[in-house]
């Protein structure tokens, strides 16, 4: 590769990289960090407590995420979450993906 050639592709890289991090993430677009924070809040599961618990389960995760299934980590304070889920469960099939795999990159 030439040099103009070098610079055009790294050019493009850089452009797509400021493009990536230009978008806000599902987590930070739907307000999820408010209560769940990386290692730990007050009262509801951590991100690393979350992704503990559905080690393997990722599918889980996205189900529950649909409303199509329970969740694993503090069955009892569900009601907690159903006003959010109505949110999640409007998402695209990708920012579900997104969000699980967000969620999921949070491991100790």
């Amino acid at each position: 590769m030439n040099r103009k050639g070098t610079i055009l592709f790294i050019a493009l890289l850089l452009s797509a990289a400021t493009a990536c991090a230009q978008q806000p993430n599902v987590f930070e677009s739907q307000g999820c960090g408010v209560c769940h924070k990386p290692s730990g809040g007050v009262a509801n599961p951590s991100l690393i407590d979350i992704s503990k618990n559905y080690t393997d389960r990722e599918g889980q995760l996205i189900k529950y995420f649909k409303g199509e299934a329970e969740p694993v980590i503090n069955p009892q304070r569900a009601g907690i979450m159903k006003p959010h889920l109505e949110k999640t469960k409007a998402l695209s099939d990708a920012d579900l993906k997104n969000l699980a795999d967000f969620i999921m990159n949070h491991k100790q």
